[in-house]
């Protein structure tokens, strides 16, 4: 795989003069990175799954959302702080990962017998502390009236929930819910992230799709530059970026189209992203 900061570091290189005098901007490099992707479909993404906050009937999807696969309504149960003297900066970079698992245990002492219940826990690591969250009680969601079906993945499974009177709807980076407020578990396909939550490049055989990739990002920081009026004279410049990116384009469809990415190479990420998680994961969780 190639991340993000090798391809930013050659975007730089490339257009070191404008780098030089500050005219990069790392989120629209970004932000590049992931639109490339998307252009490819499921061919390069990976499963993936986030708890959302829906306030004022929206939230925000996650960067790397491609389609929805399912979504659930989930009741929060309780969470649990490693450090609780410890401050947790939100000007630190956290990583957060979400698992499903079983949980049993007896609700009122002896008197009750063994309980069943689906728990989704969300770990967040963040300054050096660990919470984690846990929500329960999981309900499909029913999907709202919409023409544009590309934000569902054609196998999703809110596709055949008809009982549930909470329903939501995606466009765009949103989600829109028929409720006010509440925690939705999505189960999604998104391009591939590293461990620290950055985009990155699944390797071909080629590398077609990295120098797409790399194309795409020099081409959208030249009309950045341009729009902004900090070098009128970048008409041309653009012009062949705009050519060049519409060529690796085509190499790389025809290369993926070809010989398909491995899907070996998404699950060393997702067993990358799971590593620390593995270690510290317990038989039951801890609620307090």
């Amino acid at each position: 795989m190639v991340n993000a900061d090798t391809l930013i570091a050659e975007v730089r290189s490339t257009l070191s003069t404008y780098d030089a005098d500050g005219l990069l901007d790392d989120a629209l490099l970004y932000k590049a990175m992931y639109d490339g992707l998307r252009r490819f479909g499921k061919d390069v993404t990976v499963d993936d799954s986030e708890i959302l906050y829906v306030n004022n009937r929206k939230a925000i999807l996650p960067n790397n959302f491609y389609s929805l696969r399912a979504a659930w309504l989930c009741e929060p149960k309780g969470c649990w702080i490693n450090d609780r003297h410890k401050d947790m900066l939100q000007s630190e970079i956290s990583r957060r990962e979400i698992t499903e698992r079983g949980v049993k245990w007896d609700s009122c002492n002896q008197c009750c017998k063994e309980e069943y219940e689906k728990v989704i826990t969300e770990r967040v690591y963040l300054n050096g502390c660990t919470a984690e969250f846990y929500y329960h009680r999981p309900r499909l969601l029913r999907l709202g009236k919409s023409r544009n079906k590309s934000p569902y993945d054609s196998r999703c499974m809110n596709f055949h929930e008809i009982d549930n009177i909470n329903e939501i709807v995606i466009d765009g980076k949103m989600l829109y819910a028929n409720f006010d407020s509440g925690f939705v578990h999505i189960d999604y396909f998104g391009s591939p992230e590293d461990e620290d939550g950055k985009p990155f490049v699944p390797e071909e055989s080629t590398g077609s799709l990295e120098r797409y990739i790399v194309a795409l990002m020099i081409e959208r920081s030249l009309i950045k530059i341009w729009y902004n009026k900090k070098d009128e004279n970048i008409q041309g410049i653009i012009q062949h970026a705009v050519q060049t990116t519409a060529l690796r384009e085509r190499e790389a469809r025809a290369n993926i189209k070809f010989e398909k990415l491995s899907p070996n190479i998404f699950e060393r990420i997702k067993k990358l992203n799971r590593q620390n998680m593995m270690r510290y994961e317990l038989l039951y969780p801890r609620i307090y």
